[in-house]
């Protein structure tokens, strides 16, 4: 997945016979990512033991997991419970190793059912995210209003993403459109923003 969004080669095109022609550009590319020096860690249900080793062994700058839900969580009481302490233990290894680690956790499923965007009490299955969070951003798909916004996001080759700054400790809470294109999976910067005003990403996403 991400050599579509390295390469600008539609994600189709590697599942097909055509990849035989795109390899030169997927090779020159393919080195080019192994300079960023990027692990990737392949693990069924990782546990807070997995994550420190991985982290010890790699010695990253940044972590991202994907997702809090699927991790392996000790054994406690209830659900809830299991999750709020693998948030803890996430946030504890991030101090221990001095890195900065992205979490990745599903909504509430409830959003769907609404028309407006998701708010911090829709994270699902416990409030110690936000709590032991420097940042949360909650990333959202608003629904077509009419035939006309459906037959316009059918025809484009990018999505909407809209993004709200649920908390930001050390910086400003706001919102901003992303866009994800559908050929890659490549997310950029939309050019306009909900009021019409262009968005700086990086101003949006500052943590002080």
């Amino acid at each position: 997945r991400i050599m579509p969004i390295h390469t600008g080669i539609p994600v189709r095109d590697f599942r097909t016979a055509r990849v035989k022609d795109l390899l030169p550009t997927i090779k020159s590319k393919f080195f080019s990512l192994a300079e960023k020096k990027i692990w990737l860690y392949d693990h069924s249900y990782p546990g807070l033991d997995d994550i420190r080793f991985a982290i010890d062994q790699t010695k990253p700058n940044i972590v991202m997991i994907d997702y809090l839900q699927i991790l392996n969580a000790p054994r406690s009481e209830t659900r809830r419970l299991e999750v709020s302490n693998l948030v803890l233990g996430i946030k504890t290894i991030a101090k221990e190793f001095g890195v900065s680690i992205i979490l990745l956790a599903q909504l509430n499923r409830e959003t769907d059912k609404r028309l407006g965007p998701p708010v911090m009490a829709d994270l699902v299955e416990t409030g110690t995210i936000e709590a032991a969070s420097d940042f949360v951003a909650l990333a959202w798909e608003p629904k077509p209003k009419n035939k006309e916004e459906i037959a316009q996001r059918n025809s484009s080759n990018y999505k909407p993403i809209h993004v709200t700054i649920g908390k930001n400790r050390h910086g400003l809470r706001k919102k901003f459109v992303l866009e994800l294109s559908k050929d890659t999976t490549a997310v950029r910067q939309a050019t306009n923003s909900p009021e019409g005003e262009e968005t700086d990403l990086l101003e949006n996403l500052d943590l002080g």
